[in-house]
């Protein structure tokens, strides 16, 4: 064989498998995972959105390919038994509101994308405010699911002074009786939980996974791939102020691995106020912008060797925190990562 042609075929060979920079490394695919609670033209609610604001989402991600798809089938794909289609998402309503059936659910018929809605039990039907049985069972004919966000929408954290017995038997009225009760109604299985207020612990996912739960979201923010918890999936809450580009970002998003975070997942803290800490992988080379964020509080990030430090420090007073980070790579990519911490005085 001609030297040339060997060196040639040599050479392309090495741009196909060599796992260095000759090789562009294809990004993991993302889940993002979307709550919504009120949809109505008019509401000074900062969770809800107005049916115009939804058909905007909705039909860019319809005109930019993404596929919503179904909860049952991403817990399928965490547990390796199915495949998901390019670029899936997945949309959540919190609360079993009837706004959302009177707003959202026609435009979800309309584009003819499924939902996932999460509905108390005890509130079910109790005022017009919320839906009824029979506009549930609509829900479910049309593909859609309706999963458990417990009996009374009480955080399933233990309260101070409760007993251990005493939350335990809590417990069982939100996961389990919760679950029966949406079974017996609806016909349908509840394999799904989405943790009131996004609150929740250790003991409180080993409950769940003992009363039949394949799956558990939460209100922290960021995407969702492969190697995610199926018991503390991410989901971006959707808020009235958000503005379109904010949509996009977080639909776009790519997983961002955080290490070395402070204070530490699951941490307990009493300072009542910190600076959050973490490292990421290339810090140097690859990032442009860096900000924290932790309810409706901001605060862009300094670089401190291979460290981000949030510039001021965050306020705490709510027992239960969730930390976001987002960060903008000199491509102008979006990652995003999230950690929860405990705060007690």
């Amino acid at each position: 064989m001609n030297n040339k042609y060997f060196l040639l075929m040599v050479i392309l060979l090495l741009a196909v498998c060599w796992p260095g920079p000759l090789a562009a490394e294809k990004p993991e695919t993302t889940i993002p995972i979307f709550c919504y609670h009120h949809i109505l033209p008019k509401s000074d609610n900062y969770l809800s959105i107005t049916p115009q604001q939804f058909e905007e989402q909705l039909k860019f991600i319809r005109d930019n390919n993404y596929t919503p798809i179904s909860l049952n089938r991403f817990n399928l794909f965490l547990e390796g038994k199915t495949l998901l289609p390019p670029k899936p998402v997945i949309l959540t309503f919190d609360d079993g509101n009837y706004s959302v059936y009177q707003y959202g659910f026609p435009l979800l018929k309309k584009y003819r994308f499924p939902g996932v809605f999460f509905v108390n039990t005890e509130r079910v039907g109790v005022t017009p405010e919320q839906m009824n049985w029979e506009q549930l069972r609509e829900l479910v004919r049309y593909g859609n699911e309706v999963q458990s966000h417990g009996h009374t929408h009480d955080f399933m954290y233990p309260r101070p002074g409760e007993t251990h017995p005493a939350f335990l038997k809590r417990m069982d009225k939100e996961l389990n009786y919760s679950a029966q009760i949406l079974a017996q109604m609806l016909s349908k299985p509840v394999r799904f939980l989405a943790y009131p207020y996004g609150w929740y612990n250790k003991e409180v996912i080993d409950l769940a996974v003992k009363y039949g739960y394949r799956a558990m979201l939460t209100v922290n923010g960021g995407p969702n791939i492969s190697s995610s918890s199926p018991y503390t999936l991410r989901r971006w809450v959707v808020y009235q102020n958000d503005r379109m580009s904010d949509f996009i970002h977080q639909l776009e998003s790519l997983n961002l691995p955080l290490q070395a975070i402070a204070p530490s997942q699951g941490e307990t803290v009493s300072a009542h106020q910190v600076y959050f800490k973490v490292q990421i992988p290339d810090l140097p080379r690859k990032w442009l912008r860096f900000y924290f964020k932790m309810r409706s509080e901001i605060s862009p990030a300094k670089v401190n060797y291979q460290n981000l430090v949030s510039e001021s420090p965050f306020k705490l007073e709510k027992e239960f925190n969730s930390v976001l980070l987002q960060v903008q790579d000199a491509e102008g990519n979006w990652y995003a990562g999230s950690w929860w911490f405990y705060y007690k005085k």
